[in-house]
């Protein structure tokens, strides 16, 4: 089979980004233009299979931007907490036995793929997602907008009267574990709406709406996108690269 198109720079790139985060400075840093970056963890050789778990249908990406940026770093720590981990989760990760890896690609190859592109996460983006997925999970998420961007996290769960992250029974996580879900079993609270975010979306309590990540201190990190979930294959050229945080 010929070489997909592509595959010796996306090569180079994974061997010069392997070799930076090991503590091997580049005395150039390699061309990153039209590259994404998407870190991946799991247990198992299928959980690589995927830009992401089967219950994330839109994981998000480290953009073209960006992704030369990552190469500066010193460490795969830095740069999980660069690209907005939270560092005790990534503990608890490995804690658990998992591994951690960073897959490298084309950004074209997503629309080839299948996907419908780059999606810069912002509030109304969300919405505009959520919409295109089911009109009824829109219409619940949509009241609670300027709440959820107008109002610091801590505080909106204040509003919420519970952690959406860590007080959710199973049953009613499973009300907001899909847009189906949301749609049809969803109810029109606030804490709902942030929940399925949570649940469905994968937006954490650092997620801040502008397209951005969050470092665990609050500081802005890299610009991030919204990616169709694909199969790892089919992404022609794609190099996936070991982490050790």
């Amino acid at each position: 089979m010929a070489a997909a198109a592509g595959t010796p720079r996306l090569a180079a790139l994974a061997h010069a980004f392997s070799s930076a985060l090991a503590g091997q400075p580049l005395a150039e840093l390699p061309d990153c233009d039209g590259v994404g970056a998407r870190i991946v963890f799991g247990t198992t050789p299928d959980a690589f299979e995927y830009l992401s778990g089967a219950t994330q249908p839109y994981p998000f990406i480290v953009g073209p931007e960006d992704v030369q940026s990552l190469l500066r770093l010193s460490s795969h720590a830095e740069i999980m907490d660069f690209i907005g981990f939270e560092v005790e989760w990534v503990r608890g990760k490995i804690a658990e036995g998992n591994e951690f890896r960073a897959i490298l690609f084309d950004v074209e190859s997503v629309v080839q793929g299948g996907g419908q592109g780059l999606i810069s996460p912002t509030w109304d983006n969300l919405l505009e997602l959520v919409q295109s997925e089911s009109a009824a999970a829109a219409a619940k998420l949509r009241p609670h907008l300027p709440a959820l961007k107008e109002t610091p996290y801590p505080d909106l769960l204040l509003q919420i009267g519970y952690d959406v992250e860590k007080e959710m029974a199973p049953e009613e996580k499973a009300k907001v574990g899909t847009f189906e879900a949301y749609g049809e079993h969803g109810d029109d609270s606030l804490g709902h709406a942030r929940a399925f975010l949570r649940h469905t979306l994968k937006c954490t309590a650092l997620f801040a709406g502008d397209g951005y990540t969050r470092t665990d201190g609050g500081e802005r990190g890299t610009r991030e996108y919204l990616v169709k979930r694909l199969p790892v294959s089919a992404l022609p050229g794609a190099q996936i690269v070991e982490l050790r945080p």
